[in-house]
């Protein structure tokens, strides 16, 4: 092999350089419609979030005002009727109406596709036809 690309060699490099760029530009295409996907689709998700953490705030005022009234009527009842079976009973009814874990459901996050680096067209262009100018020691 001579250290000098042939014409056809030249071309079939351009040739494939060429795609390359094409290729890219598809690629980025891509990349940016599906982003607008996600991006939609987590909006989607985020706005039926929010109307479930509406009705769940609802179901945090239910259980905290049934556990509040519990405990109301627990303390009007005597010592001696807390202390006994039914009176544990209604209070670890009444506890567990006031812990119930009804946390907010957090929002979704997707992160978009990054577009990866594309610059083979370009390293590959710029790669030399030949050894000539070069102090190859050739």
């Amino acid at each position: 092999m001579a250290f000098k690309l042939t014409r056809a060699e030249i071309a079939e490099r351009n040739g494939i350089v060429k795609r390359l760029e094409e290729r890219a530009e598809r690629l980025r295409g891509a990349i940016e419609t599906a982003n607008n996907v996600i991006e939609q689709a987590v909006e989607a998700v985020n706005a039926e979030i929010e109307a479930y953490n509406e009705v769940l705030e609802e179901g945090r005022q239910f259980s905290g005002t049934i556990a509040q009234e519990a405990q109301h009527e627990i303390s009007q009842k005597s010592e001696k009727w807390q202390e006994g079976k039914r009176g544990e009973a209604a209070t670890n009814w009444a506890s567990e109406w006031e812990d119930v874990d009804l946390s907010a459901v957090e929002l979704a996050s997707v992160d978009p596709i990054e577009e990866p680096e594309m610059d083979h067209a370009t390293a590959l262009s710029d790669l030399p036809d030949s050894v000539e100018g070069r102090d190859s020691g050739l």
